[in-house]
């Protein structure tokens, strides 16, 4: 190695380790910036998740609200109607219904049954009037169901249904109680025509 070779890799090392303590030159090499950046990004990804979970649980809650609303106001006093005009029917026709309430997380129902309608228990009669949230609260599906319940009936399903309807309506609508009760109104009034029909053209034997 020649001695000029030799002097200008000294000097090159001598320029390097100048560069390396000089004060101008950060100590982590722009490391940190890279790993503030990450942190941020990762923070921000987190705060959006809150969000979005936030704005889930509120939405859910509001659409469970509004279920909640559609089978008090409007399923359950329906449904009373139902039973009361049975009762009073100068045919006596299914006149024993009873009405209950019933929810779990977001599901809010109103039911209307009658007891077994003859000593051997084969036969009664279900409605089912509920409101339910669905797509993570961004509606409320209203459904009613007819039953005709045969408990001995062991070759088929116990529950032959009759009527079985339902629709959506989204959370962000407006409320309109007129044509909400109006629908829900006729699905009963369906119901109860199932009902009669079933009833009196397969009567249940008398003890």
């Amino acid at each position: 190695m020649s001695t000029e070779t030799f002097d200008w890799g000294l000097k090159e090392a001598v320029e390097i380790v100048e560069f390396l303590t000089t004060k101008n030159v950060q100590a982590d090499w722009g490391f940190r910036e890279t790993i503030d950046k990450a942190v941020a990004m990762v923070e921000g990804e987190q705060e959006s998740q809150r969000k979005a979970e936030a704005a889930k649980k509120a939405r859910i809650e509001k659409a469970r609200e509004k279920a909640k609303m559609l089978r008090d106001k409007i399923m359950l006093p329906l449904l009373n109607d139902l039973c009361d005009d049975f009762a009073t029917d100068e045919e006596r026709v299914l006149p024993e219904w009873r009405v209950q309430c019933r929810e779990d997380a977001d599901a809010f129902c109103g039911v209307a049954a009658t007891p077994m309608l003859d000593a051997g228990g084969s036969t009664c009669f279900t409605i089912s009037a509920e409101s339910a949230v669905v797509e993570d609260g961004d509606s409320v599906n209203l459904s009613v169901v007819c039953s005709s319940v045969h408990p001995k009936d062991t070759s088929a399903s116990q529950l032959a249904p009759l009527f079985d309807t339902a629709t959506k309506l989204p959370v962000e609508q407006p409320f309109d109680e007129w044509s909400s009760r109006t629908w829900v109104y006729k699905q009963l009034a369906e119901c109860a025509r199932m009902c009669v029909l079933t009833r009196m053209r397969q009567p249940v034997p008398q003890a």
